[in-house]
């Protein structure tokens, strides 16, 4: 197993505070490292913890966006009266991916990706994909954007305008006899329309 900086890991991972890494674990053997999150700890003299109130922890499990190879599963403490909060590595309660993760997984499912493909392409257990994709079509789940990416709107087309033909000459006065029976212009389709002219004024 081999050591990395904490801070370096809170940095690849957006974990800010409140909230602050505790633990972790990284088997390369395994292609797997699990990171202990919780909130921060208030510290006194030489960094040690103060001692406070005991406060009851709800624990999830979530399984992040992979670092190159590496797949990150992230075991989270949230106090029992703070709600889960739709940060990039929190997920929703009972789901087993992060909202990162499950918006990547969600992109796929609208392009209409079946699920094997999408557990070979981002190393997903099938279990889970399956669980996530039940969960959405029963909506126990829910993603960010989802309603920009399932209801994308296309772009209105334009309708062109109607324009006189040029070949057409404007009359000053509509001609007030229909196409058929023009006197002065029985060749052309567009005389006694309401947009089209004749080429004589003093019939009109």
């Amino acid at each position: 197993m081999i050591g990395v900086d904490k801070s370096l890991l809170r940095h690849l991972l957006l974990v800010d505070g409140p909230w602050e890494i505790g633990d972790y674990q990284l088997d390369l053997r395994k292609r797997r490292c699990d990171v202990w999150i919780g909130p921060q700890v208030e510290r006194g003299w030489f960094g040690r913890p103060k001692k406070g109130v005991p406060v009851r922890m709800q624990q999830h499990m979530w399984q992040h966006l992979s670092l190159g190879t590496v797949r990150f599963f992230l075991h989270v403490s949230i106090p029992s009266t703070s709600e889960v909060d739709k940060l990039p590595w929190m997920g929703d309660p009972g789901m087993p991916f992060t909202t990162a993760l499950a918006q990547q997984v969600f992109a796929f499912f609208n392009e209409g990706v079946s699920l094997q493909a999408i557990c070979s392409l981002m190393k997903l257990s099938l279990n889970d994909v399956w669980r996530y994709r039940f969960a959405l079509d029963n909506g126990r789940a829910q993603v960010q954007a989802a309603a920009n990416l399932r209801h994308r709107r296309a772009p209105t087309p334009r309708t062109p305008r109607r324009h006189r033909p040029r070949w057409l000459p404007r009359c000053r006065t509509p001609c007030p006899t229909p196409p058929a029976t023009c006197p002065t212009s029985p060749t052309r389709s567009g005389c006694g329309s309401p947009t089209a002219t004749c080429s004589s004024t003093s019939a009109c």
